[in-house]
């Protein structure tokens, strides 16, 4: 399976600041995430703030698997673990990344 790696330019000009901010192993869903701590390093939206997603940003253990599954572990009450998960990070992040959306590309 080949997957296709799109190159995204941030617009700068020599002198200018950006920030990127790594963001990995966050657990969103989890019972042990920090979502103060995520909070506070996301910080107030930054047009000049890139973020870069480096992976286990939600806790997604599907209910069936009952081997890693345990809802004592996560902070759902229904079983849509996923959906809950995805809702909620959008909500954490859509004003952070408002202006960083390449979705009115063409690929």
């Amino acid at each position: 399976m080949k997957s296709k790696a799109e190159t995204i330019h941030i617009p700068y000009s020599y002198g200018d600041t950006i920030k990127i901010k790594p963001i990995a192993d966050v657990h969103l869903g989890s019972r042990h995430c920090d979502l103060r701590a995520l909070k506070s390093y996301l910080g107030e939206p930054d047009p000049q703030t890139y973020f870069i997603g480096l992976g286990d940003m939600m806790d997604c253990i599907i209910v069936s698997d009952i081997k890693r599954y345990r809802k004592s572990g996560d902070e759902f009450v229904s079983e849509d673990i996923i959906n809950e998960s995805v809702d909620k990070w959008v909500d954490i992040t859509a004003i952070q990344w408002a202006n960083h959306w390449p979705w009115d590309r063409q690929p």
